[in-house]
């Protein structure tokens, strides 16, 4: 295959100034080249003068160009650029760009929507210093700083180094997320097999199955022990469904599920926790809720996770309701309680997977921050959504839409 013939990597790159010109220079430099033989000599000539480097360069990568004149539409594309998964390897953006955003403003914003892009303030004048500028923006690797005017070659050796910086951090975060979702679906299933045996043999200790208990204080234990291996499986099949859900191998397996014995399956195996934190359990389930063509076990896996976040994040003595009803979209699920609540800007933070809206090593709730993330991927897999209601110090409401084309009419289920 000739160099011609061969696929090029392709970058996007986010451009923001509010002078066209400028603009119109950045896509000359960076946009398709009509001699790119010419460029990578130009670029080689200042790569030996600024480092002394012997290896020849060559323009091995295609630039996806995006203008923009103001802060708030750079910050509107990157939005954009991440709903399509296509997210940029560079900004450049310009400090002064009345009447909106300033440059510092707009890449505050980009930061926090993209951690990943490496931006590079470009200007002429600016009211901050770099080191200001810099404890803005944040990190100090992903952050560079220019004085215009740039030279051509110096533009392009920037877009092609940083893109190529991003490209191999993004190589080593997908490989990095791959051995850790193997280590943790090894891990979960050397722990599956003893902690099944655990709640096995204390089931039968339970139900007193080989005689009776010499004392009292065993039924203590016992419980306690059954309790807490089942939590522990519980979190154990969060994470291996996690690991599943991420590599593409989670299946539902589908069949009509009687919805109303769900809700009480799971309201029973969380009933202990709730009186154990003092919480008063409620239900608000409708009788004539039809049969739902779900798998039933990830469907009574988020009502219990949500469950569980409920009891977590209510302080004692609180309430807890579940309820269900259908409709002409569906059937809709909720978990209400009268915890703690969650800020509006923090709702995008507890639907990532182990994230949760207290972070550190300080926080004041336990937890692997799986649930939520867990159950909001299950639901869209059923075709469903989740929508979260939430005013702190207040309480939470967590309701979840499965489509009526997955219910199953009573008529037909007989």
């Amino acid at each position: 295959m000739t160099k011609s013939e061969e696929i090029m990597p392709r970058y996007r790159i986010l451009l923001a100034d509010d002078d066209p010109g400028i603009l119109e220079c950045y896509a000359e430099v960076l946009g398709p080249e009509d001699d790119p033989d010419e460029l990578a000599e130009s670029l080689n000539a200042l790569d030996s003068e600024l480092f002394g480097a012997t290896a020849q360069m060559s323009q091995d990568a295609e630039f996806e160009l995006t203008l923009c004149r103001q802060g708030e539409e750079a910050v509107a594309a990157v939005e954009a650029s991440l709903k399509q998964d296509d997210p940029f390897a560079v900004a450049f953006l310009d400090v002064r760009m009345p009447p909106g955003l300033d440059g510092v403003r707009t890449a505050q914003r980009i930061r926090f929507l993209d951690p990943n892009v490496n931006i590079v303030i470009v200007t002429g004048q600016s009211d901050l210093s770099v080191k200001e500028i810099a404890r803005k923006i944040m990190p100090l690797d992903k952050f560079l700083y220019c004085q215009k005017p740039i030279q051509n070659e110096e533009l392009e050796q920037m877009a092609m180094s940083l893109s190529a910086k991003w490209a191999s951090e993004k190589s080593l975060t997908e490989f990095a997320g791959k051995s850790k979702k193997q280590f943790l679906a090894n891990m979960s299933h050397e722990l599956r097999t003893p902690l099944n045996a655990v709640i096995g043999f204390s089931e039968l200790i339970k139900t007193e199955a080989m005689g009776p208990m010499a004392h009292d204080q065993y039924r203590q234990y016992v419980d306690d022990i059954h309790q807490c291996s089942t939590h522990l499986l519980s979190v154990i099949n969060n994470i291996l469904d996690q690991s599943k859900v991420e590599g593409g191998r989670f299946e539902l397996r589908r069949q009509p599920v009687d919805v109303g014995a769900l809700l009480r399956r799971a309201i029973d195996r969380m009933q202990r926790p709730a009186d154990d934190s003092g919480h008063t359990l409620q239900t608000d389930i409708a009788e004539d809720l039809p049969e739902l063509l779900a798998d039933e076990r990830a469907v009574e896996q988020i009502v219990v996770n949500l469950m569980s976040n409920a009891i977590k994040f209510t302080p004692d003595g609180g309430t807890i309701t579940v309820a269900a009803s259908a409709g002409s979209e569906g059937i809709r699920l909720s978990v209400s309680d009268t915890g703690i609540g969650i800020a509006a800007d923090q709702i995008p933070i507890v639907l990532e997977p182990f994230r949760q809206f207290e972070g550190g090593l300080d926080r004041a709730y336990d937890g692997t921050g799986l649930g939520l993330p867990l159950s909001a991927t299950m639901v869209e897999l059923h075709g469903g959504t989740i929508r979260i209601d939430s005013t702190p110090g207040h309480g939470t409401t967590v309701s979840v839409d499965l489509p009526v084309v997955r219910a199953v009419p009573q008529e037909a289920a007989d």
